[in-house]
């Protein structure tokens, strides 16, 4: 599989400086250059950090698609890549890769070097890349501090766990990050105010917060884009916003 690397004005500015890393996942039909090729997207990175809106980081655009293969006849034959990417390819496979090759917070590219970095980590995506994220949150919490599913809920119990098994969903995903801890984390979840994923997203969102406190505000924000659809123009809002708090302040 393939990835694309956004690195900041300041990486070479500052060469001796290291860099916080968010990878990002696109949705279904999508691949590893939507995001990095769309010049509104690019914008918004170079504009944000060199105002300050967004801290200078590195950005990772990778794929849960095979090399060969192209996009299934549906989003909901998805998954089994996404597992595969999260289980057998995240932590393994493609952070060894990016963070020996940048000036990360990673000391090396052993399990240790990556969880002891997590801090300086963040995970986000669009869609089933949104499905994608609750995943890492679920099963690789200890290598990811900040999370930002953008329109998507978790399908760890079925699809569109959230809207039909919010319950089971939400308790699922609350005993993952107890068996987790001592972990902290925080979740920018984010959807378009006209986009149909919120009918899943918020009642898992309103479980996770009524069933933990691992999930109360200081873990966990929702936040809907105005008049944003599921487009690639309001993923690019969902991430900004999200981008505002992500790193500016390690967790306790």
């Amino acid at each position: 599989r393939h990835a694309l690397i956004y690195l900041p004005a300041a990486y070479f500015q500052l060469p001796s400086q290291q860099f916080n890393v968010t990878y990002l996942m696109h949705g279904w039909s999508m691949n590893e250059t939507t995001f990095l090729h769309d010049a509104a997207f690019r914008r918004m990175l170079d504009q944000g950090m060199a105002t300050g809106e967004l801290l200078p980081q590195i950005v990772v655009t990778p794929t849960y698609y095979p090399t060969t293969g192209e996009p299934t006849g549906s989003w909901e034959n998805d998954g089994d890549y996404i597992t595969d990417f999260v289980q057998a390819e995240l932590c393994q496979s493609l952070l060894p890769a990016v963070e020996t090759a940048y000036r990360t917070y990673a000391a090396g590219d052993r399990a240790q070097d990556l969880i002891d970095s997590r801090q300086h980590r963040a995970f986000a995506g669009f869609s089933m890349g949104a499905i994608t994220t609750w995943s890492v949150l679920e099963q690789r919490l200890a290598y990811f501090a900040y999370f930002a599913p953008m329109a998507g809920d978790s399908w760890t119990i079925t699809n569109d766990g959230g809207l039909l098994h919010p319950d089971r969903t939400a308790k699922k995903l609350i005993a993952a990050v107890k068996a987790s801890q001592p972990a902290p984390f925080h979740i920018e979840a984010t959807v378009g105010s006209q986009d149909g994923t919120q009918n899943s997203m918020t009642p898992l969102i309103n479980r996770l917060r009524q069933l933990s406190t691992n999930f109360d505000a200081d873990h966990l924000s929702y936040w809907k884009d105005p008049n944003g659809g599921h487009t690639l123009a309001s993923a690019t809002n969902q991430f900004a916003h999200a981008q505002e708090t992500f790193f500016k302040k390690l967790l306790p």
